[in-house]
């Protein structure tokens, strides 16, 4: 089964589902889910994609980003999703996360 495509949100995180996958939002934070959300007959899914670490402050013209693969897994149960994120290539857990489809996410973006 697909994830509904549309707005997931939480609190600190933000997830907007698409065909192809999908583009979260975190606090001090963003990053890309890289695959179709399906889940296994249990609703359980693990997908790759990509974290990207944020700071507070002005980002000067050309500064690259703090980006990482990341592997999402977790599961849904009817409008429900449990979303535990880690950065692949350190090993750094990012957190687990409790969505609701259709509600709007709580997101502190770092300034």
């Amino acid at each position: 089964m697909e994830a509904s495509k549309g707005t997931w949100g939480g609190e600190h995180i933000g997830l907007e589902v698409t065909e192809a996958g999908g583009r979260v939002e975190y606090d001090c934070a963003h990053g890309t889910i890289d695959q179709t959300i399906r889940t296994d007959a249990g609703g359980g899914f693990r997908l790759r994609g990509t974290h990207v670490r944020e700071r507070g402050g002005p980002v000067r013209k050309g500064e690259p980003e703090e980006r990482h693969p990341a592997v999402y897994e977790g599961r849904i149960e009817g409008d429900t999703m449990t979303l535990t994120v880690r950065e692949s290539d350190t090993g750094q857990p990012v957190g687990t996360f409790a969505l609701t489809f259709g509600r709007q996410p709580r997101v502190m973006k770092c300034r």
